[in-house]
């Protein structure tokens, strides 16, 4: 269903805000009409998402939403009091959030239906699991689920950044050093390097010749290079050309393998779960099929739903793509036969996120002291480019 923004007047010529949830807009005017509102205004949400991309609440927030949801719901507490408690609890844009969920549950909305109006706060994923929690009455176990798999997907995000994060930071010092030079040291060492009777090291011409560029096209240089790096995110937002550069990444010798493995770790407990709450595995494959951010895995969970919706197994469909191990493949199959899929998921879950875990910690091993190589040859070749002449100009004296 789409969600539509509304502005109303009531008899009493009081004005409304607010939201509504229906597939087309002549359904959402008849809604109004219903509540005796007299529609001033009524667009479509879902194109505005389109245009100003995701608006989700951070991840961290969202882990700590679905544990204290659920808490409360397996302890009993109706949804209405839940959320009215957790919106005392809450400030800033998630109350906001909260106190657009709780009035569309007093207006009558599912809880689902109700967080699909909150102008993206939530994924679509997420959003249809606490259906599916709704309809099988268990809500509370399905909150439960969804923060352990929001929780394992924040750990895997994390580990990745801290395993990255002294690399860049050796680069960017790498970079912040070489453009010092060149702006600042490289300009006054010129007039020294003009005495200089001989022809200068390769090295040498070649850092004047930067520093010339710098000096003179450096303002240029940065403002080409924002247009450009700006058109390459425009032009990435488009379906083709991201999923292009997705599929690349999922190339790249080790990265890809981590970020491929990170999504099969995902989609794997997110799938044993919707199987447990009772869901086909075809209807499983295709809530899940905008789990991921990467264009290309979403293509690929698309031919995987086709496949199942042709009569094939999932172990069948699993072992035509290229986005999974053959070992997991098999032990797919294994679920399969032995009638045990939902626990086999899981298994292949776990599995692909000890492969994670054991990438991380090579990162973290390696980075470091290639980056501090990596810092090495560069401070080495500045150093060499500078001193070489001055010391050939002294062995002239």
């Amino acid at each position: 269903m789409k969600v539509y923004s509304y502005e109303a007047v009531d008899f009493s010529g009081i004005r409304k805000k607010g939201k509504i949830q229906a597939e087309i807009l002549q359904e959402a005017l008849e809604e109004l009409k219903s509540e005796n509102l007299i529609p001033i205004s009524v667009n479509d949400d879902s194109s505005r998402k389109l245009f100003l991309g995701s608006s989700e609440l951070p991840l961290k927030k969202q882990i700590m939403l679905c544990q204290q949801m659920a808490v409360l719901l397996n302890a009993g507490v109706p949804v209405n009091e839940a959320i009215h408690i957790m919106l005392y609890e809450t400030k800033g844009r998630q109350r906001r959030i909260m106190e657009q969920i709780s009035g569309s549950l007093e207006r009558g909305y599912s809880l689902a239906a109700a967080m699909n109006m909150t102008d993206g706060a939530f994924s679509n994923f997420m959003i249809t699991m606490v259906g599916v929690g709704e309809n099988s009455g268990s809500l509370g176990q399905v909150f439960e689920k969804l923060a352990m798999i929001l929780g394992e997907k924040y750990q895997a995000r994390s580990k990745l950044q801290l395993a990255l994060a002294y690399p860049v930071f050796l680069a960017g010092m790498s970079v912040f050093l070489v453009m010092f030079l060149l702006k600042s040291i490289i300009p006054v060492l010129v007039s020294v390097f003009a005495a200089f009777q001989g022809e200068l090291p390769w090295t040498t011409r070649l850092l004047i010749e930067g520093s010339r560029m710098i000096q003179n096209y450096g303002v240029a240089g940065c403002i080409a290079a924002f247009i450009m790096a700006l058109l390459g995110y425009t032009a990435c937002q488009k379906k083709e050309i991201g999923c292009r550069v997705d599929k690349y990444l999922l190339h790249l010798p080790v990265l890809g393998r981590l970020l491929r493995l990170s999504d099969n770790a995902i989609f794997f407990n997110t799938l044993g779960l919707t199987v447990q709450c009772g869901i086909t595995v075809q209807q499983g494959v295709e809530m899940l099929q905008e789990i991921s951010s990467n264009e290309y895995v979403k293509e690929q969970y698309r031919y995987l739903s086709q496949g199942l919706q042709q009569g094939y197994s999932l172990s069948q469909c699993v072992s035509k793509t290229n986005l999974f191990d053959d070992h997991v493949s098999r032990m797919v199959r294994a679920g399969e036969e032995a009638g045990e899929l939902a626990v086999m998921l899981n298994q292949a879950g776990k599995v692909c996120a000890m492969a994670v875990d054991s990438i991380n910690k090579k990162i973290q091993i390696m980075a470091e002291p290639a980056a501090v190589i990596v810092l090495g040859c560069v401070v080495g070749f500045l150093v060499m480019s500078t001193i070489m002449p001055i010391l050939d100009l002294m062995l002239m004296f």
